[in-house]
């Protein structure tokens, strides 16, 4: 139950990961074209950290429940989400 719940967050979180990445880039963009302040640019900077952050908290969750390392299925860089049901 525990794992699969882990499991789950790690999917949530890695496209909360991806969406933070776009609005990070688009961010960027406008601030060449002066359109926000640094400010506002460096917040979504510290947003996609933390988002980055938890994932990376979240992964050794997962390897602590594994005691090992992450089965293939339970990659950092992709969750195979039908592999994992059992």
């Amino acid at each position: 139950m525990l794992r699969q719940s882990l499991l789950e967050n790690r999917y949530i979180l890695s496209e909360r990961v991806t969406l933070a990445d776009t609005a990070r880039k688009r961010a960027k963009d406008i601030l060449d074209e002066g359109l926000i302040s640094r400010q506002a640019y460096e917040s979504s900077q510290l947003a996609y950290q933390a988002v980055n952050r938890e994932l990376d908290t979240l992964s050794v969750a997962l390897k602590r429940v594994w005691q090992d390392d992450l089965p293939p299925q339970v990659s950092i860089l992709g969750l195979k989400f039908s592999a994992c049901k059992k």
